[in-house]
This record gives C-alpha cells, sequence and structure tokens, in this order.
C-alpha cells in the first residue's frame, strides 16, 4: 500500500485540472512544516521555474520518434571517449550507468534527476548559483511517491508474457532496466525510479535518484499516467508545490545552515566541467548523426 499524504485544503489549487496536485505555499516557514509530512517514499525535484512540467532533457530537443536512437548514440559515443580520458576515475559499467553518468553531466536522456532530501531540491528550486536579477517570480518542487511509481510498473510489465514473474524486488537491479527499459520491443507507458549503480561524490551528496520513462514514443507524463491511467488517483501521488522566489534569501541562509551549499552540493566541479564540455561535444556529432539516420529512413 502507496502512503497518502494529506496536505491542509488552503494550500491545494482546487482548479487545477492536471494530473497532479498544485500546492501553492507562501512561507518559508510553512513549507518547511508541509515537508514533515512526507516519509522516505516520497522523491524530489526542484526546478527554478514553476512553469515547468516534467520533461526529460531529450524530450526538449527533439520529439519522440527516434529519440530512442539518439539516445543511444550519445551514450554509445560516451563510453570510447570517456574510458580514454577517465583520469583513473571510476566509470560505469551498465546501460543505466552509462545513462546516469551523461545525465549528470548534461546530457541527453530520457532520465529526471530527482533527490532523496527535499531540502535539496530546494537548493536547485532557489537559483543557488543564479547571479541574474532577473529571475522567475515562482519555484517548483515536484514530489512523486517512488513505490506508487513501481507498482504500476510492475502491474503493467507483467501483462506482457516476459515480465509474468517480476517480482518488485527485481525492479532495483540494473539487468531489470537493461530488460525493461532499453531491449524491450514492447515498449509500455511507465515510469520507474533507479539508484544508479556508478555514483561519483557530487551524485552521492546531492543524494541522487532518477525516474526513467519506458516508452520513447510517448511524453514523460504519459508514461507515468500510462493508457488507462487515473488522474485522480496521481494527484494522489504525484504533487507539484509551487513557492515565491521572495522567501529565496530566507530559505538559501536556512539552507547554509544546513550544510547545504555549492560547496558541499557541487564539489569536484573542475572535473564535472570537462565531463559536461566532453558530453556537449558528442552531442552534437550524435544529433547530426540522427539527422542523417532519420532523413534515410524517410
Amino acid at each position: 500500500m502507496c502512503e497518502k499524504v494529506n496536505i491542509p485544503e488552503q494550500y491545494i489549487n482546487k482548479n487545477c485540472s492536471d494530473y497532479f496536485d498544485e500546492i501553492n505555499i507562501n512561507t518559508w516557514k510553512e513549507v518547511k512544516q508541509l515537508f514533515k509530512l512526507f516519509s522516505t517514499e516520497w522523491i524530489f525535484r526542484g526546478q527554478i521555474d514553476s512553469q515547468w512540467g516534467l520533461v526529460p532533457s531529450i524530450e526538449r530537443v527533439t520529439r519522440f520518434a527516434g529519440s530512442d536512437d539518439l539516445e543511444r548514440i550519445i551514450i554509445d559515443g560516451l563510453k570510447e571517449k570517456v574510458l580514454n580520458i577517465s583520469q583513473g576515475k571510476e566509470c560505469p559499467k551498465t546501460k543505466l550507468g552509462w545513462m546516469a553518468f551523461a545525465q549528470h553531466h548534461g546530457g541527453l536522456t530520457r532520465l529526471l534527476d530527482f533527490t532523496t532530501d527535499f531540502y535539496i531540491a530546494c537548493f536547485f528550486s532557489f537559483g543557488f548559483n543564479e547571479e541574474t536579477d532577473v529571475l522567475p517570480e515562482k519555484c517548483s518542487v515536484w514530489v512523486l511517491n517512488k513505490e506508487w511509481c513501481k507498482k504500476n510498473t510492475l502491474e503493467r510489465l507483467t501483462k506482457i508474457s516476459r515480465f509474468q514473474t517480476l517480482k518488485v524486488d527485481d525492479m532495483d537491479k540494473s539487468q531489470f532496466f537493461d530488460d525493461a527499459f532499453v531491449f524491450n520491443p514492447n515498449f509500455v507507458p511507465c515510469v520507474c525510479p533507479f539508484m544508479s549503480d556508478w555514483k561519483n561524490e557530487r551524485m552521492e551528496k546531492q543524494k541522487s535518484i532518477f525516474l526513467c520513462k519506458c516508452n520513447p514514443m510517448f511524453s514523460f507524463d504519459s508514461n507515468l499516467l500510462g493508457e488507462n491511467g487515473s488522474i485522480l488517483e496521481s494527484k494522489i501521488y504525484v504533487k507539484k508545490t509551487i513557492m515565491p522566489m521572495s522567501i529565496r534569501e530566507e530559505a538559501l541562509s536556512d539552507l547554509v545552515d544546513m550544510n547545504i551549499t555549492t560547496q558541499t552540493i557541487l564539489s569536484g566541479e573542475e572535473y564535472f566541467q570537462e565531463m559536461r564540455n566532453v558530453v556537449k561535444m558528442l552531442e552534437e556529432h550524435a544529433r547530426a548523426t540522427f539527422e542523417n539516420l532519420r532523413k534515410n529512413r524517410e
């Protein structure tokens, strides 16, 4: 049974017709009180602009048809390049690990970054390193129940013969990711949480966890809901918390007291930027290759 959280009525936007509950909070004190309600079943994603939805990076640059090809081209190129310049650092060993590596360094993948720590999500929400004076009026923290995502994934996949014996415990293994999310000819619309088997110090400090959509032909939202998903049910387990930027200074000051700062959360900056540049360079080549592949198919 997935945990439900009773949000005080005064915070809920009753006019929201989306698949998630929209929660509006105006003070930092209320924000902290609210998130005491969430147990470890819940994961968080901070976004600096409250108007943004849950959209993986690969959805932002290409329509869904063929996006799995683009992702594959990027990952294959990344493997070859990074193994040659890794400077003795540990490299990923699985498909999930390489996708996490690409995602962590700003690459195009189906993954969405989440964290198991609400306050770390707030760190990203409030634009910790934004120097500009022009910030959005409001930011957001998305909150999802990861056990609900697992339950839906299990129910949808076990309708396929090859996954009929699948158990919840199997879903934490990298082999499951390969079987269901990479090499599965019957991509079922679903979203599942994954802890990467590859992590660097930066990811450890950010308490990273990823959500991955299974069917690359559908949007993240469509994968989350599934073919016959209930919006009434999804509103129970998906929340979008909206906060005003007017509380930013107070929030960031409080986060400093919690030792959540640029120095503690964003360690290893030099190597991170080097790998980020490698990923961006490979993406330019991958996108050109992808366009040629797409044109040849037309």
